[in-house]
């Protein structure tokens, strides 16, 4: 991507987006990992996670605590 769109990027979408691939790829993940993996702090990593669960994008597992 060129330095002028990254520019003008809005950083909460592209880590949401990043987050949302990562777990396209496989990896399941917990509020402290969202963290970690998309750089945000444990609660923007869950305000992330349960926007993308509300709007039908990913799941959450009451059993493992994990997306």
């Amino acid at each position: 991507m060129s330095s002028d769109r990254t520019r003008h990027e809005i950083a909460v979408v592209g880590r949401a987006l990043d987050l949302l691939a990562d777990i396209a790829r496989g990896t399941r993940h917990t509020t402290a990992t969202a963290a970690a993996a998309s750089g945000a702090s444990r609660a923007s990593a869950y305000r992330m996670l349960v926007t993308l669960e509300s709007r039908g994008f990913l799941e959450h597992d009451r059993e493992t605590h994990t997306w």
